[in-house]
């Protein structure tokens, strides 16, 4: 881990993705997932908590809190910008154990993937109570490095690495200034006037 680093968890299991939301009531306008993903998205906030109480607070040796579980102990969500590295290991279907590729098309779409994983430790309005709350809410997240193999292709067990670091600002502007130039994008003399 680097100084960065706010923290990494490796959370064993087979990854779900976000679902679309369907309409199940036309009249009340309720709407549902349509994938069942509470028990991953419930794994993952679990991990993510465990990890952050237990790597960065000593809050169980203090009076009344010594009984806790280390997912109860409270602490207090990262509120400054970060970047976030997801690999998810994918357990291919049993049609394509043999094929060392993550293109089966029900591996799931990287994004769906991460927008679970990103719900599950976010603390932001949308958090469920047994989220994570790593964070004070998604829109602090700069940048998300996500990748997705197949655990047959690279031998190892289905699952997701996960680490969040803070975020070096200045690094990020400067290389979207590069990119950007890199890319022939004149920048606006003027300001933001246009947008």
């Amino acid at each position: 881990m680097t100084g960065l680093d706010i923290i990494t968890v490796w959370v064993p299991g087979i990854a779900k993705t976000k679902g679309s939301m369907d309409l199940k009531n036309r009249d009340t306008g309720h709407m549902v997932e349509s994938v069942d993903n509470t028990g991953w998205r419930r794994q993952v906030a679990a991990a993510v908590r465990r990890e952050v109480v237990g790597r960065s607070r000593t809050m169980s040796d203090l009076p009344g809190l010594s009984s806790m579980a280390p997912e109860d102990l409270p602490y207090v969500p990262v509120d400054s910008p970060i970047v976030v590295n997801a690999l998810f290991v994918l357990r291919p279907p049993r049609t394509h154990e043999a094929m060392p590729s993550a293109t089966w098309a029900s591996a799931g779409d990287v994004d769906k993937l991460v927008r679970l994983v990103g719900d599950a430790m976010n603390a932001g309005s949308d958090a469920h109570p047994r989220d994570a709350h790593l964070y004070a809410d998604d829109n602090l997240i700069l940048r998300w490095n996500a990748t997705k193999v197949s655990a047959t292709a690279v031998g190892y067990p289905p699952g997701v690495l996960i680490n969040v670091q803070r975020a070096p600002v200045s690094l990020i502007n400067s290389m979207a200034i590069r990119t950007l130039a890199d890319a022939g994008v004149k920048p606006n003399e003027v300001g933001y006037g246009g947008f």
